[in-house]
């Protein structure tokens, strides 16, 4: 989309248009997919782009690490595992691709009292084992008892003005 810019998406988080994090998440990541794939390597937009997508991971996992249904440290007490979440769609953030991969939880394994896993196959075809609550995996429809606050706003509008990463 030639119209996203850190600008409109802080525009649209102030405005709380965002049905979740994850969404507006997802509108940064296309930001620097795009910057990445417009400049080479050897460019300092690309340079900037790849240091900024860090910083906003870090800022990000931090902002949400306490939010409920976020995946992070809010949600590990009152996390219900089991069998339930077998057909659950997801959406898993994958760093060094600056996007999410969509997948379906297919199998649970509890391995001891502490330990569970879900197994979750992509729709590209590949696979993984992953621990839940996890920050990285959105379980996609789930709504948490917390309403989505927007913890990230003053992040993106900060970054929107930085020159590097106009295109």
């Amino acid at each position: 989309d030639p119209n996203l810019t850190l600008a409109s998406i802080n525009k649209k988080a102030t405005a709380t248009l965002y049905k979740n994090a994850n969404d507006m998440r997802d509108d940064v990541l296309a930001i620097w997919k795009a910057c990445l794939k417009h400049y080479g390597p050897q460019s300092p937009q690309y340079a900037m782009a790849k240091h900024l997508s860090v910083e906003f991971d870090h800022l990000f996992e931090a902002a949400t690490d306490k939010v409920r249904g976020m995946g992070g440290v809010a949600d590990v007490n009152f996390f219900r595992h089991g069998q339930a979440w077998v057909g659950q769609q997801v959406k898993v953030y994958v760093p060094s691709d600056h996007g999410r991969l969509m997948g379906v939880i297919d199998e649970y394994d509890e391995v001891d009292s502490t330990t569970h896993l879900y197994h979750i196959q992509y729709d590209d075809g590949s696979h993984q084992w992953s621990t839940l609550p996890n920050p990285k995996v959105e379980l996609v429809g789930w709504v948490p008892d917390e309403e989505f606050k927007n913890p990230l706003a003053t992040y993106v509008a900060n970054a929107s003005n930085i020159p590097a990463l106009k295109m």
